[in-house]
């Protein structure tokens, strides 16, 4: 196999596909044009925005009717809690801007009562009126916000396709999945995924292997995305996928940066952070990378700074990022970053030794 930094100098010379064509209708979450049947999520949405209103009069009410105010907060946290992508309509967005989310509220859901979430519900829903619901009303509700925000979502679903991709390159190539600790010890080649079904496996894994995965404690439990074996090797990797360079994106970035900067006691453990996306070709451009080696060489790792990268500093953010990228990979030698074309060259490095 080659040396880490050469694997990430292929993957800073050789462009992932960043655009992808496959799939150019996304998924489709309202009908094509609205003389067509509505679909599930838009029945749900319009009867969503008709309790808000209802909600509205009854709260303007000199003599507030609290039983049917209860009533319709109930049936509004019914669909909040089981109409799919519900998370889409103008109202779940909202819970953004008061430093909530969806997803925050479906994870603690269950913890909750009735009358906990009538209370939550309340509370969002006078606030909702007074700051969007008329404002709303007057340019007039549209199912095309569910789709808008489903084409927003897309990028999130690559995440996974990304996986699937590795997948696409590792099963050909003679890996299977693993669905029991005895398949786990006794196959050469396997893998697993530990953030989607295989939380269980990995965990017996890493006691079993006393690896320590440091990663893991630092990063609120955070399973990595695949795990990888060959013969005595084991590779765990991180995957992202990157469209741009905002926010945060760029916090998806670091975190992937300071994935490689783990190590175990044995030399056969390897940790690979695989970014597909636009990222690297960005770092090409704002780098000289054809003085990669000669920079490589000079690092002197006796003055490797520990903590975990930041923005904010003097370079440009690019430069960085860049030099610590480097300065992992010179002080693990066993860890690699990498994009799709890296992945998959290492790989088949991987299988040839």
């Amino acid at each position: 196999m080659k040396s880490n930094i050469d694997y990430f100098k292929y993957s800073l010379i050789n462009d992932d596909t960043i655009i992808d064509f496959s799939n150019p209708s996304g998924v489709e979450v309202i009908s094509r044009n609205k003389d067509l049947p509505q679909k599930e999520l838009q029945v749900a949405n319009n009867r969503l925005i008709e309790l808000i209103t209802a909600y509205k009069v009854l709260r303007e009410q000199n003599n507030i009717d609290t039983s049917s105010i209860k009533q319709i907060i109930l049936e509004i946290i019914k669909i909040l809690d089981d109409v799919g992508l519900i998370n889409y309509s103008a109202f779940c967005v909202y819970f953004q801007v008061l430093n909530y989310s969806y997803s925050a509220y479906k994870s603690e859901k269950n913890e909750m009562s009735d009358d906990e979430k009538i209370i939550l519900l309340t509370k969002i829903l006078d606030m909702y009126l007074d700051n969007r619901h008329n404002m709303y009303l007057s340019y007039g509700y549209s199912d095309q916000i569910l789709q808008v925000m489903s084409d927003l979502a897309s990028c999130r679903r690559k995440g996974k396709t990304g996986i699937q991709k590795i997948e696409s390159i590792i099963i050909p190539k003679g890996f299977r999945k693993a669905v029991s600790f005895d398949e786990m010890l006794n196959n050469k080649n396997f893998y697993i995924l530990p953030d989607k079904d295989g939380k269980a496996l990995f965990g017996e894994f890493i006691r079993y292997h006393n690896i320590d995965f440091t990663f893991s404690a630092e990063r609120d439990n955070k399973y990595p995305d695949l795990l990888l074996k060959h013969n005595d090797d084991i590779f765990i990797i991180e995957h992202k996928l990157t469209n741009g360079d905002g926010g945060s994106q760029n916090e998806s970035i670091n975190e992937i940066i300071n994935f490689i900067k783990q190590s175990e006691s044995k030399e056969n453990i390897h940790y690979i952070s695989c970014l597909q996306g636009n990222f690297i070709k960005a770092l090409a451009k704002d780098n000289n990378i054809q003085c990669i080696d000669e920079d490589f060489s000079k690092i002197d790792i006796s003055k490797y700074s520990e903590s975990n990268i930041k923005t904010g500093n003097k370079k440009n953010k690019h430069e960085h990022q860049y030099s610590h990228i480097l300065e992992n990979l010179k002080r693990y030698p066993q860890n690699y970053f990498v994009n799709g074309a890296g992945l998959e060259l290492l790989i088949n490095d991987i299988l040839k030794s």
